[in-house]
């Protein structure tokens, strides 16, 4: 059977490429996809212990099997975390940019270098886009592009 691999963030870094195709054998399960897989990148192998699971798009435990046509999603952490309590908040008001302010005076720390937020929408189109052309809007217009690389 035949399972599409997602890799997002890190991995996709470290593996070169956001979707891998894995041929498996009929009946493996998740755990046997990541073999797989790290058999093919053995450098995403360190980071097993902080990646999720997602099967066509729900949750899945490693132990959950997996038939052809499968989407394998493998979703590392969205942030470094905490060993404190999660924090959760149910707001019956839209979120706005004064949130962060908001969460920097009751979280941060004197310690913290920084206080990031996302703000705003996801894309539609999956994955990131192509860096070796510009990049065009709907009708064909070609908008300005650079890229630089940095090295330390």
């Amino acid at each position: 059977m035949h399972v599409a691999v997602r890799l997002f963030a890190i991995q996709r870094e470290l593996a070169g490429t956001r979707e891998v195709s894995l041929a498996l054998p009929d009946g493996a399960t998740i755990d046997a996809a990541w073999l797989a897989l790290v058999d093919r990148f053995p450098v995403l192998a360190p980071g097993r212990s902080s990646i999720r699971f997602a099967r066509n798009g729900e949750y899945a435990e490693p132990a959950t099997t997996l038939a052809d046509g499968d989407e394998l999603a493998c979703i590392p952490p969205v942030s470094g975390g905490s060993d404190g309590p999660p924090i959760l908040e149910i707001r019956s008001e839209p979120i706005g940019p004064g949130v962060l302010d908001e969460l920097g005076a009751r979280l941060a720390t004197t310690a913290d270098g920084a206080i990031v937020g996302f703000i705003g929408r996801t894309r539609v189109t999956p994955g990131t886009p192509l860096t070796t052309s510009s990049p065009t809007v709907p009708g064909g217009t070609s908008l300005p592009f650079s890229s630089t690389t940095l090295h330390s």
